[in-house]
C-alpha cells in the first residue's frame, strides 16, 4: 500500500508522523517491515525504528533465515549508530525450532547432523543476546511434529529478559523456571522448595504466561 501512494506524499509528511503509521503497520511479524525497506532508501532509513517490531523466524522452513535476519538487524543497528539515531527494537519475537525438512529417505550422517545442531544452537543464542532486552513478548514453540527438528538451546532460560510481558512455551521443555531431571520426575513428585531459583534470571515484567506442553518436566509447580 505505501509503494502506491503517490510519490510526493511521502515527501511531503513530516518523519515523525510517518513512524507512526509505520510503527501500526509492522506489527505482522516482518513481511512489511521488509516490504518498506524496499520502497526508497528514504523510506528504509524512517522506517529503521519499526520495521523490526514484530519478527517471526522459522528456520525449519527456512534454514538460512536466522543468520540473515542478524545480518540485517546489526547492520541497521551499525547504521542508526553512525547517524546518532536512535536504534531499532525488536518487542515481539516469535522463533520456532531449527532444522531441515527431510523424508523418510534421507539419512544425513551424524557428523553434518551435528555440525547443524551446533549452528542452530549459537544462532538462537545469538538472536537472543541481540534482542532479549527490549522483547516485550516471546513465543519459543516446536515445529510441526512431521519434520525432523532441533531442540532450542537450554541455555534460553538463562539470559535476562528484564522488560518481558508475556512469554508463550508450545511444546517445548524450556528452562524458564527451574526444572527437575526428568528421571527425578517420573520417580516420585520433586521437592520443589528445595529447587534453587535463584540460579536463573528474574522476569520482573512478566505478567502473562502460556504454557501449552506434552512435557511433564514443563510443571507449573516450579513457576508457583
Amino acid at each position: 500500500m505505501i509503494s502506491q501512494l503517490p510519490a510526493g506524499l511521502l515527501g511531503a509528511l513530516p518523519n515523525e508522523l510517518l513512524q507512526e503509521i509505520f510503527a501500526f503497520a509492522c506489527t505482522d511479524g516482518g513481511y512489511t517491515g521488509c516490504s518498506l525497506s524496499r520502497v526508497s532508501s528514504h523510506v528504509r532509513e524512517i522506517t529503521r525504528l519499526s520495521r523490526f517490531h514484530s519478527i517471526l523466524l522459522i528456520p525449519h522452513q527456512h534454514p538460512d533465515q536466522l543468520r540473515q535476519f542478524m545480518a540485517c538487524f546489526t547492520a541497521e543497528c551499525a547504521a542508526a549508530d553512525a547517524t546518532s539515531d536512535p536504534a531499532p527494537r525488536v518487542r515481539h519475537l516469535y522463533v520456532t525450532h531449527g532444522g531441515r525438512q527431510m523424508d523418510q529417505t534421507e539419512y544425513p550422517m551424524p557428523s553434518e547432523l551435528d555440525h547443524e545442531y551446533r549452528t542452530f544452537q549459537n544462532q538462537v543464542l545469538s538472536l537472543l543476546e541481540l534482542v532479549a532486552q527490549d522483547l516485550y513478548t516471546l513465543c519459543m514453540a516446536a515445529g510441526p511434529r512431521s519434520l525432523k527438528t532441533l531442540p532450542l538451546p537450554e541455555a534460553v532460560g538463562k539470559i535476562p529478559f528484564p522488560l518481558l510481558k508475556e512469554l508463550t512455551i508450545v511444546d517445548l521443555p524450556l528452562p524458564f523456571a527451574p526444572l527437575p531431571a526428568l528421571d527425578r520426575l517420573l520417580k516420585s513428585p520433586p521437592d520443589w522448595a528445595s529447587i534453587d531459583a535463584s540460579a536463573f534470571p528474574p522476569l520482573p515484567c512478566l505478567t502473562h504466561l502460556h504454557i501449552a506442553s506434552c512435557y511433564p518436566a514443563q510443571n507449573l509447580h516450579c513457576w508457583a
